[in-house]
């Protein structure tokens, strides 16, 4: 301690606090924001399929959209963003997105969408227990650094896509 009394130590804790606060105010947060599914079943009489929010007795594909958006006050650039799918612990493909129609800005309330669907055995499969986990990697840059983020989700009958598993490994 010195002679105003103050530590160094307590002066350079309180700083480093201040300038963590000034960083998360100030950057983009890029990530996950909701995923989105339609249940689709067979043609009716006119030839359409129909949309459920809900699976029926006649539905047989379901289509999905995760959605990547930029909740922060400011611009992501150098963005990229990927995803992988894992059905019943093999991965498998998942059309959508191509990297090259992802912007490399992604700018405050901006957003991207992935967009999958899976029908006939894979869907009875689906509904019947067969696991599918979805991994969504993101890596931005902002004023003060890089991030990187990766999150799954694992959809379950009855209950949709749900989140919150183990974290994963940006793949970007």
């Amino acid at each position: 301690m010195h002679e105003g009394g103050v530590d160094t130590h307590d002066l350079a804790v309180a700083a480093k606090k201040q300038a963590d606060t000034a960083e998360a105010a100030t950057r983009p947060y890029i990530g996950e924001g909701g995923v989105h599914i339609v249940y689709l079943s067979l043609p009716n009489a006119k030839g359409e399929k129909v949309q459920s929010l809900v699976p029926t007795k006649t539905t047989n594909e379901i289509a999905f959209q995760f959605q990547v958006s930029n909740f922060g006050p400011l611009p992501g650039t150098n963005f990229r963003a990927s995803w992988r799918g894992f059905f019943g612990g093999r991965e498998i493909t998942l059309e959508g997105t191509e990297e090259q129609s992802v912007p490399k800005t992604l700018n405050p309330g901006q957003y991207i969408h992935f967009d999958g669907s899976m029908d006939g055995p894979a869907y009875k499969a689906l509904m019947s227990g067969t696991k599918l986990v979805v991994e969504i990697s993101v890596e931005y840059d902002g004023p003060r650094g890089h991030y990187a983020d990766c999150e799954q989700d694992q959809y379950r009958p009855g209950a949709g896509f749900v989140g919150g598993l183990e974290k994963c490994h940006p793949r970007n």
